[in-house]
């Protein structure tokens, strides 16, 4: 037979029909898959009795509950959600999913007590009672006043016994970063004469004004807010809640929103004073608001924020602006709510009075959809917990400068050398301390760094607890339990802390980590009221009008039901701190970045992503693989740009660039978007790290290195989102 072109493809088709139709070929691939699951040096993961058991995630402290599949009750295998918790109700964010990879990753893992030789770098095995007692040494030979903590967490029964602890050591340098919770308290007491916490009922709003705040991306309690938001979305399109996000670029938040109002970065607050100036005008202001203290002296200072004026400043139209002002007046249950990305930074002072302010004027405090407010749940009753933190940046400027003399830093879920404010100032006050010690269950920057590391057990090998997320309009403690003993050689820092007290000459009130949790059961059980998570709770539009619940007969009993269900949780309204009054009022004035516009004259802006965590947990691998490659391309980030800036920077879609501040630089890959505004060039925060595993460590560009923080004019906080740029080709 010749063999031409047509007989060739008639060959070819008979060949591959007859591989479809024989089975030979089908057994063969069968045998060859049983046979390669038999080679001894596959692993096979060994089958056991199956349970779950409930808990809190404390990655976030967005009090999500989780529960936790077990295999013959020592080896976790998956984390879900709760679908009985009433924050997440069975939903999980990403890194709650991934939560495992925190426990198990080897190489993220501190294996036990380390101490570092600072001349060679080299890092030698302790036992705890060595390292523990060494520390003590020295704690007892140092001056308490030369000796400091700074604690990445807040809100918890650990960071109350750490406040207790260097209060009763004689430390007046205990140490927290400031973020929105602080912000709020400051804006209520502007407001109120008494610092409080407040937060909104967004499955009842039906307008909801939010500015900067990530509510699709982890904002508050992350996934919170997307049950709301999948409730705003029921029902028909006409009974649908209204959302209007404030926001510099288009985020997924205000891609999803109704209306996107693009204001320049670092000028929310005047339009949100022109929203309230526009209230005013229009005659939408509450009777308790005209009858408040001071009205009639905000109506002054409001008048010199029109919406003309704003217009100017901020870019957003005059004629939109009395059109928000008018949905927001004229709709019954309107909310409006600030933040700054995940909120776990500080957002300005001003922004947030305003914001205050504007709900102030609708009269919607304690009215379904509005905002309610949420005092602190009881606790552990210790000794100078309730004493002030020092701002850690201002520790950390004076240690390196050398006017301030530390003998000793000891760090708790903390890691500044990477996530700051100010990382290059943080890398260099350590150098100037001469014991460093890290509490820390990951090989993170600073614990790199660190002389002595102690680490402390994963969340899901220790009793904790975290208190009500940023946002929430109740009261609510999430706890997390020891689901199984420890996989390494680790200790839970409260135990640590307790031994160290005792070592010091010192007592504190506890003397274990679950005596400590039990007793902040028990202070949650003397309310007479509250939930656990043992049963599904009421639909999100009905939880707070459901009632504070009934409480439980007993401290033991109260134990049982909130270590079972994961959370205790109060959904009764709160009264607000005071009657308010509107004659304080803070500094207002437009955020200007630092910098020559001349030689800078972009404007960075650094945003929160829901796929990359920019606190003190890096991303675990699963997370950072669902990276898309316009968002991170092997180990470039890339920064949003505006195609009409890319033009006259001469960038092309992909392209190579070096984004240059006063204090840092890096390279990084530009995507051009419609959803940027022009003249900004955005960042994500979190990447960057210069620790961890391969899936994370050398990726992108750490945006805390970029930024030179602005100090808030109303408290001095650093605001850490905002910097003058230049961007050129790589």
């Amino acid at each position: 037979m010749k063999l031409d072109r047509r007989n060739f493809l008639t060959f070819m088709a008979g060949a591959a029909g007859g591989f479809l139709l024989t089975p030979v070929n089908w057994k063969l691939m069968d045998d060859v898959a049983i046979w390669t699951q038999n080679w001894s040096w596959v692993p096979v993961v060994k089958d056991g009795a199956r349970a779950f058991t409930n808990a809190g995630c404390m990655i976030c402290g967005g009090g999500c509950g989780i529960k936790v599949r077990l295999i013959d009750g020592q080896r976790a295998v998956k984390i879900e959600g709760n679908p009985d918790n009433p924050l997440n109700r069975g939903g999980l964010c990403a890194w709650g999913a991934a939560g495992l990879q925190y426990l198990y990753l080897q190489e993220n893992r501190v294996p036990g007590p380390m101490r570092r030789d600072r001349k060679t770098g080299v890092w030698t095995r302790l036992s705890w009672e060595e390292a523990v007692q060494g520390l003590a040494k020295a704690l007892k030979e140092a001056d308490p006043e030369e000796v400091a903590l700074i604690s990445g967490r807040k809100g918890s029964t650990v960071t109350s016994l750490l406040k207790g602890f260097m209060a009763a050591y004689g430390s007046p340098l205990y140490c927290e970063p400031a973020d929105g919770r602080d912000v709020q308290r400051a804006a209520a007491e502007m407001v109120f004469g008494r610092p409080s916490r407040y937060g909104f009922d967004l499955e009842r709003a039906k307008l909801v004004l939010s500015f900067n705040a990530a509510l699709l991306e982890g904002w508050g309690s992350p996934v919170r807010c997307m049950r709301a938001f999948e409730v705003w979305r029921s029902g028909e399109p006409k009974e649908q809640t209204r959302l209007i996000q404030v926001d510099p670029r288009s985020s997924l938040t205000a891609s999803k929103a109704d209306e996107w109002l693009a204001a320049k970065p670092g000028t929310e607050t005047v339009l949100a004073l022109a929203l309230a100036n526009a209230l005013i005008q229009a005659g939408l202001v509450s009777p308790e608001a005209q009858s408040s203290q001071g009205f009639e002296e905000l109506k002054g200072f409001l008048a010199q924020w029109g919406p003309a004026k704003a217009e100017k400043i901020t870019g957003v139209a005059k004629d939109k602006i009395e059109a928000t002002a008018q949905a927001f007046g004229r709709t019954q249950e309107a909310v409006a709510l600030s933040g700054q990305g995940h909120g776990g930074r500080p957002e300005p002072l001003d922004l947030a009075w305003a914001v205050l302010v504007l709900n102030l004027l609708k009269g919607n405090v304690g009215h379904p959809g509005g905002l309610f407010f949420t005092p602190d749940p009881p606790g552990l009753e210790i000794q100078g917990a309730d004493g002030p933190a020092v701002d850690p940046l201002h520790l950390a400027r004076e240690t390196a400068s050398g006017k301030k003399k530390l003998k000793a830093l000891l760090l708790f879920e903390a890691n500044p050398r990477f996530s700051g404010p100010e990382p290059q100032t943080f890398d260099r006050a350590l150098d100037q301390v001469p014991l460093v010690v890290s509490f820390s269950s990951f090989w993170d920057e600073t614990t790199l760094k660190s002389d002595l590391v102690l680490p402390d057990h994963t969340y899901l090998e220790r009793w904790d607890d975290t208190e009500t997320p940023l946002g929430l309009p109740f009261q609510s403690v999430s706890l997390a339990k020891p689901i199984f003993g420890p996989k390494y050689n680790t200790r839970a820092t409260i135990e640590v802390i307790i031994e160290l007290a005792k070592l010091v000459g010192r007592e504190l009130p506890v003397g274990s980590a679950e005596e400590a949790i039990r007793l902040r059961v028990a202070a949650l059980q003397q309310t007479g009221q509250g939930l656990a998570a043992l049963e599904e709770p009421p639909a999100p539009e009905e939880l707070l009008a459901a009632g504070p619940g009934p409480g439980f007969g007993s401290a033991e009993e109260a134990f049982e039901a909130v270590a079972g269900g994961g959370i205790w949780y109060q959904p009764g309204p709160g009264e607000a701190p005071g009657q308010p009054s509107f004659l304080s009022r803070p500094k207002v004035e437009p955020l200007a970045p630092e910098g020559d516009e001349h030689e800078y004259p972009l404007e960075l802006a650094v945003f929160d992503s829901a796929r990359v965590a920019s606190g003190f947990y890096a991303n675990p691998p699963f997370v950072t693989k669902i990276l898309e490659d316009d968002f991170l391309l092997k180990k470039d980030v890339f920064v949003n740009l505006h195609p009409t800036t890319a033009r006259d920077l001469h960038l092309a879609e992909g392209a190579a660039a070096v984004l240059e501040t006063e204090v840092g630089q890096g390279t990084v890959r530009v995507h051009l978007t419609q959803a940027a505004r022009p003249g900004v060039v955005f960042l994500p925060a979190g990447l960057g790290h210069r620790a961890f595993d391969p899936t994370i460590k050398d990726k992108g560009v750490n945006a805390a290195v970029m930024v030179k923080p602005l100090e808030d004019p109303n408290g001095g906080r650093p605001l850490t989102f905002l910097a003058r740029a230049k961007l050129r080709k790589a």
